[in-house]
């Protein structure tokens, strides 16, 4: 029985109120409250699912699902597979697999169908452990050399122009190896043209568009499988820079990296998602913009990293809610740096005159947002002289 709508907008404010102030049941409660999942608008279902997750796999939030299962399944894909993120958030990965699936092979129309399948597939293969055999097998192809570090970038075939940009920047300023990250047929195969031997096919995972564009669903694949690679590469004993399309390398990075050669981790500072863990602690690190040096605390952490982003669908919630957990000692800021220590790892972040996230700033790399800008225009913005690169 669905409220009345003036009813149904109180439970979605007081539902909206109760997250904000981290009483994750009451959020639960009010917005489940509020009507049906389809009758809700996406930004509800979304604190929903974020309040669910944040609960926990206990025996409240299992009930909850549990009743959203038995009520709502099967009525629409597009649903089914949001039952399928709330499992995957509880970590029943055997019932998000079933939904996921279940979604993919509705008769009814639903453009995320193939997300849906892959990220079947994916979480499959990971628990199998096929993913991580994969993985290795074709970083092992590469023989990458052991003295340099690896730049670790990901991209499909809408974004090929911008990577040649960035491509660019990268072999003007670092000293590493770049290796791609193929999402699509087609940007395998064009970025095989461009780095021979460095690139690594992760298609079977993601579901594009007819412009190559990743589809929306299939980005928390790209973020899971991320730290798959990040933790193998590590655990090879290399120095890994994994690192956004869209942070451009425009300084030295590696004398700023080797200026903080203290620090485990070197991970840009933001204050976004998620918001409950940056109004606690003043700040959250972005994955964006991530230098990892391959010692004990360091893969130690990679092995907690992996488990928690699979569950969480996202390396940035996955990061943050672990280091605010385990709890963060030893603050300190200065002129060039935020550092601090979290499970056993000597965190760094840059100050954002080194690593910004915008355009104008960030002496370093320039890790902004795109607004539908072309290359001549993000180059213009980004003082970037001379015509633009291919």
């Amino acid at each position: 029985m669905r409220p009345p709508a003036p009813l149904k907008g109180a439970l979605r404010l007081a539902g909206h109120v109760c997250a904000r102030f981290s009483r994750w049941q009451a959020a639960v409660r009010c917005i489940l409250a509020a009507g049906p999942l389809a009758s809700l608008d996406e930004r509800s279902r979304g604190r929903l699912l974020y309040a669910l997750m944040m609960c926990g796999p206990g025996g409240f939030s299992l009930a909850a699902l549990n009743r959203l299962i038995r009520n709502e399944s099967n009525q629409s894909p597009a649903m089914d597979c949001w039952l399928a993120a709330a499992a995957q958030r509880l970590g029943n990965l055997p019932e998000a697999i079933r939904l996921y699936k279940q979604a993919a092979m509705s008769d009814r129309p639903y453009e995320a169908a193939g997300a849906a399948s892959r990220m079947a597939r994916l979480l499959e293969e990971i628990a199998s452990g096929e993913a991580a055999e994969q993985i290795a097998e074709q970083l092992t192809a590469l023989a990458l050399a052991e003295n340099r570090a690896v730049i670790l970038v990901s991209l499909g075939a809408h974004h090929l122009p911008l990577f040649d940009e960035w491509l660019s920047q990268a072999r003007s300023f670092a000293k590493g190896e770049v290796v791609a990250l193929g999402l699509d047929a087609t940007a395998v195969a064009e970025l095989r043209s461009r780095l021979p031997g460095r690139v690594i096919d992760l298609s079977r995972y993601f579901s594009s568009d007819r412009a190559g564009k990743l589809h929306a669903s299939s980005k928390h694949a790209l973020w899971i499988v991320r730290t798959l690679l990040l933790r193998e590469l590590v655990r090879r004993d290399l120095r890994v820079l994994s690192i956004d399309l869209d942070a451009f390398i425009v300084g030295d990075v590696d004398r700023m990296l080797d200026g903080f050669a203290s620090a485990d981790i070197v991970i840009q500072e933001d204050f976004s998602i998620p918001m409950d863990v940056a109004r606690r602690l003043g700040f959250i690190l972005c994955c964006g913009f991530m230098y990892l040096r391959p010692t004990p605390a360091t893969k130690a952490f990679l092995e907690q990293f992996v488990e928690r982003a699979v569950v969480e669908m996202d390396d940035q919630l996955a990061i943050n809610h672990l280091i605010y957990q385990a709890g963060v000692r030893n603050i300190n800021r200065t002129e060039d740096a935020l550092s601090f220590e979290s499970l056993g790892v000597r965190w760094l972040c840059p100050a954002r005159s080194l690593v910004s996230r915008d355009f104008t700033s960030g002496s370093v790399v320039r890790h902004f947002q795109q607004n539908g800008e072309t290359i001549e225009q993000l180059r213009a913005k980004l003082g970037l002289s001379g015509p633009p690169v291919g």
